[in-house]
């Protein structure tokens, strides 16, 4: 399933999987692309945009992409909106996500700070 393979992908860009294969993945503001440094929603965008999938490139946008869902309801794929932040939910209470220009890409608790709203992009 396409949504699946986003969430893999997302995931081999996670600093803390020693198997991703990619390196020091780094944090830059108004980044678009993992390999040269991305920020929060550049990352999500970049990883929706490699399988064809357009959404909104800032955070604040993609906090009213696809449809709202309950944290409760979040599947693997769903967009975790915060204030001024976004991540990709990969299950288990878990995100992963361009976190800060210090840790990078990383995986991490999804309730890690208030969550604003979840966004389904593919149903």
């Amino acid at each position: 399933e396409k949504i699946e393979a986003i969430v893999k992908k997302a995931l081999s860009y996670s600093l803390d999987r020693t198997d991703a294969g990619h390196g020091n993945l780094k944090y830059v503001w108004g980044g678009t692309d993992p390999h040269t440094g991305a920020d929060c929603s550049g990352f999500t965008q970049y990883c929706y945009k490699h399988f064809g999938i357009s959404i909104p490139r800032t955070s604040t946008a993609q906090r009213s992409a696809g449809r709202s869902v309950s944290y409760s309801e979040a599947k693997p794929g769903d967009l975790i909106c915060y204030s001024g932040h976004v991540a990709m939910y990969i299950g288990g209470g878990r995100i992963v996500h361009a976190q800060s220009s210090k840790t990078g890409i990383v995986t991490g608790t999804a309730t890690y700070r208030t969550i604003l709203s979840v966004r389904r992009i593919i149903n």
